[in-house]
């Protein structure tokens, strides 16, 4: 009895013994890691936010502190400090983490290496250190010392290097985008079966794309754009039932598109742009119910576009600009009710734009330029009330703006319709237009006078009306531009004069009123055009003087008003010292250094023209009236001292008498 009770006693004195040990251990580990996040701490520079107030080093207890999650033990599992504007480097002691599974210091500051005492934590299975300034390479083994690993983020920084050449084969997002990564794409990625996400874009990585791909069956992203990759695309891509994003874009990839995508049919994303691809568009991409964006320009595609993309009722986005596709613009596209851009340009289609595209009631983009389109708008274009861009410029269309687009698409914001067969008076409408941003109707056969109500484009950026028949005088209310940049109204009929109201425009840069019948002087006013770049009032009629205040522009540097009737000295100072005889030309009556001809009186252009010839009248005529008198003068006096002379003689009663 008594050695069972004995044993009894024993046995609590034991446990009590193993309780005040892992109590000590604890106590210890605490306290330890305590130590660690201090140190971490430490290294970090700037806490503009105060994320890290609350880390208190005489507090026992990390598992209160802000980013910091703990196990049962209260041992540190989770940092999580996203977004927190931190700046330092990241402590070595972090290694010592021993249950650490999870640091996500995305978005702040963090310079440095790829923090190697990482591969210490062993437990670890996420890494987010997106969007910091780490650099250096990464081609340490992180497979072997990180076997949990599942998420590796890394992406925008400035890591260079290649790829690491071990990577835990069970990670499931690999995101190492937008850094400088170099070499080729590991084909023992292929590997990792587990991957949903493989995101590689923005890098310089060089060769192939590896067949071996394929075996990611469970892709959910895909995306190697904007890097060198080359050589022809032979990857599966119908094995990627799950994938939704898939982007190769950027690169210099050859071959076509596979009619095996039409595997991916839970695809969202789709963008092969900016390659070397050949062939036509795969019908089969229009059973792709749920791509909602569609880029395939800047290839080298032929044929028509399918019609069977109007079966894609998800597109809001469709892109097959700059190819060598052909053909009509197939009506079936109106039936894509949700598109809100379409960009068709820079191909060969022929035709006339379908006027059941004014039914896409959400179109906000719409881009047909640099085709060989025929015909007229369709008026139904003005039904597309959420349009902001119109482009439609370097077609073979014809006939008069639609009075519907001018009226009612009240939100574009920029309309590009130049280089067509536009006839017709100048529209009155225009002014309506009130969101204007740029309007470019250059190159067509518009005629009449440009109205007031030009001047409601109160937001203009940007004015192209070059290459026209336009006539009449220009409207003083185009100093309503208050925040205009360029205007361009060359190569028209215009005459009248240049409106002193265009030195209120104070953000212009770009002034071109060349080849057109405008007379009268420059106005003195365009001397407060302080951004002013280029000036160019060439081929038209202006006489008198250069103002003296157009070289105060403190930017211009490029200035034409050759072949007008200027005269006068010409400005040296200023914006007008590095200017030469090519800004001059054919202004006979025009002088000084820089054409070579010298100008008469003080040469500070106080008379020019007409003024100097009177100058020069007035001159000679008060010289010979000066030398007249003078001589007239010299004979009296002459005369007067002779006779006083004589008369002396004569009361002496001397010989001349």
């Amino acid at each position: 009895m008594l050695r069972k009770g004995f044993r009894t006693m024993a046995r609590l004195l034991l446990l009590q013994l193993l309780v005040l040990a892992l109590g000590f251990n604890l106590v210890f580990s605490n306290q330890m890691e305590v130590q660690i996040l201090s140190d971490f701490k430490a290294h970090v520079q700037k806490d503009p936010k105060g994320a890290l107030s609350s880390w208190k080093e005489n507090d026992s207890d990390p598992c209160t502190w802000n980013g910091i999650i703990c196990d049962s033990n209260s041992l540190v599992t989770t940092i999580s400090l996203p977004e927190q504007q931190l700046m330092g480097t990241v402590s070595d002691k972090l290694g010592a983490l021993s249950q650490l599974q999870k640091i996500d210091l995305s978005g702040n500051a963090f310079t440095g290496d790829f923090p190697s005492a990482l591969l210490n934590c062993t437990t670890l299975n996420f890494i987010k250190l997106s969007r910091n300034q780490f650099s250096g390479t990464l081609e340490q083994d992180l497979g072997s010392p990180l076997p949990n690993l599942i998420n590796l983020e890394l992406n925008r920084n400035t890591f260079s290097g290649q790829l690491p050449k071990n990577l835990p084969t069970g990670l499931r997002v690999l995101d190492l985008a937008v850094n400088k990564l170099t070499g080729e794409v590991p084909s023992d990625i292929g590997g990792m079966r587990g991957l949903r996400v493989l995101s590689l874009f923005s890098n310089k990585l060089t060769g192939n794309v590896p067949t071996s791909l394929a075996s990611l069956i469970l892709l959910e992203r895909l995306d190697l754009a904007d890097n060198q990759l080359t050589g022809e695309l032979s990857l599966e891509l119908g094995v990627f039932t799950r994938l939704r994003i898939l982007s190769f874009a950027g690169n210099q990839l050859t071959g076509s598109l596979q009619p095996s995508i039409s595997g991916c049919k839970v695809v969202e994303r789709v963008d092969f742009s900016a390659n070397l691809l050949t062939g036509p568009i795969p019908a089969e991409l229009g059973s792709l119910q749920k791509m909602r964006y569609l880029s395939l320009c800047r290839n080298k595609l032929t044929g028509s576009v399918p019609a069977s993309l109007g079966n894609c009722s998800s597109l809001t986005q469709l892109l097959l600009c700059d190819n060598n596709l052909s053909g009509d613009i197939p009506d079936e596209l109106s039936a894509l009710r949700d598109l809100n851009l379409l960009d068709l340009s820079q191909n060969s289609f022929t035709g006339k734009i379908p006027p059941s595209f004014g039914s896409l009631s959400d179109l906000a983009e719409l881009n047909l330029g640099g085709n060989l389109l025929q015909g007229s708008i369709p008026t139904e274009l003005g039904d597309l009330a959420e349009l902001s861009q119109l482009r439609l410029e370097g077609n073979e269309l014809n006939g008069e703006i639609p009075e519907s687009v001018l009226i009612k698409c009240t939100k574009l914001t920029l309309m590009n319709l130049g280089g067509n067969n536009f006839t017709g008076p100048f529209p009155q409408e225009i002014g309506k237009l009130t969101n204007l941003e740029s309007l470019g109707l250059s190159d067509n056969s518009l005629a009449g006078v440009l109205p007031d109500s030009l001047g409601d484009l109160s937001r203009l950026k940007a004015l192209n009306l070059s290459g026209n028949a336009l006539e009449g005088p220009l409207p003083d209310s185009l100093g309503n531009f208050t925040k205009v940049q360029r205007i361009d109204l060359s190569d028209n009929r215009i005459g009248g004069k240049i409106p002193p109201e265009l030195g209120n425009l104070k953000t212009l840069k770009y002034l071109d009123l060349s080849n057109n019948s405008l007379e009268g002087n420059i106005p003195t006013e365009l001397g407060n055009l302080t951004h002013l770049l280029t000036l160019d009032f060439s081929f038209n009629d202006l006489d008198g003087r250069i103002p003296q205040s157009l070289a105060t522009i403190s930017t211009l540097k490029n200035l034409n008003v050759s072949s007008n009737k200027l005269e006068g000295i010409i400005p040296s100072t200023g914006s007008f010292a590095n200017l030469t005889v090519l800004s001059f030309l054919d202004n006979p009556k025009l002088c000084g250094p820089v054409v070579g001809r010298e100008c008469s009186g003080d040469g500070n252009g106080e008379c020019s023209g007409l003024d100097c010839r009177w100058a020069k009248i007035l001159l000679i005529v008060g010289l010979c009236s000066f030398a007249v008198l003078s001589l007239v003068f010299t004979v009296m006096c002459c005369f007067c001292s002779s006779w006083g002379w004589c008369s002396k003689k004569r009361k002496n009663g001397g010989p001349d008498a």
